[in-house]
This record gives structure tokens, sequence and C-alpha cells, in this order.
């Protein structure tokens, strides 16, 4: 219910459902679409899975911290230092990330166009994620891509953050 009411301004899912299935199958990842829920949360809105057996599930409505994962550099770089630490110190990530690395990582996010969380959040996942822009309107959709880290192909990454881009800007 949640995710139906953040989609009603304007989101046609019907043209980008057919993009974020044709891309997990592509790769075997799942695609995942992501609203901003408020100043503090993310909100899943959509999901394509690839093969199921190599791919993430996760549940239509399901709420994260904002800063999550890669999803989250890419809104931190809209962020000041002290509202980004506040929210960084939340996460509880697997992987040992201090707030300087994470700092250059979502400044190297934002000078390429899109981000990466490799294994961080959660050792057993890579995600990589894309802004969903809407001209003159502040970053509120992104579309990302998880994979298992057994999956990972250091070659497909920048690959798949292009497709991503590509599927977003459509």
């Amino acid at each position: 219910e949640l995710a139906r009411d953040a989609l009603k301004h304007g989101e046609n899912l019907g043209a980008l459902r057919p993009a974020m299935e044709a891309l997990a199958l592509k790769y075997g990842v799942t695609v995942m679409l992501w609203g901003r829920l408020g100043a503090e949360h993310l909100i899943l809105l959509a999901a394509a899975v690839g093969e199921p057996l190599r791919s993430i599930h996760a549940e239509l409505g399901m709420r994260v911290p904002l800063l999550t994962g890669s999803m989250g550099r890419l809104f931190a770089a809209e962020m000041n230092l002290q509202q980004m630490r506040r929210m960084f110190d939340v996460i509880a990530w697997q992987k040992s990330l201090d707030f300087e690395t994470y700092t250059r990582q979502v400044a190297e996010a934002a000078e390429r166009g899109w981000a990466l969380d490799d294994g961080y959040l959660n050792t057993a996942m890579w995600g990589i994620a894309v802004p969903v822009p809407h001209p003159g309107a502040p970053l509120d959709r992104i579309l990302s891509a998880v994979l298992l880290t057994d999956q990972r192909d250091p070659s497909a990454i920048d690959r798949i953050a292009h497709d991503l881009i590509a599927v977003g800007r459509a």
C-alpha cells in the first residue's frame, strides 16, 4: 500500500517493468526501483528477478534507511557532512566501513553518475545504483541491480551500471 502511494506522482511502471525484467535476465541479477519515503527512508516500489536461484528476492513496500547500500551513496551526495554522518551511523554495515571511506565513495559516485556497494552493506551481495532523473525535481527515485558476491564480474559492473542508466532515463 505504501509503495502504491509513493508511485502516485507519475511513475510509469508499465513502460519501466519490461526494461527492468530484460536487464534482470540479461545479467542474472535483481533489478529494483526505490523511492524516497520521507527524509530518512527508501521504499521498494518494484522488482524484477533474474535467474531465480541466483538472485535476491525482496518484498515490495520494504523500507530501509536512506543511506543504505549503493542507493544511499547517491542520496548522500546531496547532503552536508553533518547530516550524512548522522544517517551513516544508523546503518548496520556487515563489512567494516569508516565514514571517510564512505564519503570518498559518495564523491566517486557523484562524479561517475552511479554508485557501487561492494559487499559493505551485506557481504553476500554487491549493489549498483543509478538515479532516475526527473528534470527540475530533486532526486527521489533510484534504480538498482543487486547480485550475489559470487556472481560479481568486475568487467560487467560498468556495463550493468550503464544499462541501468539507460533504463532509468527511458
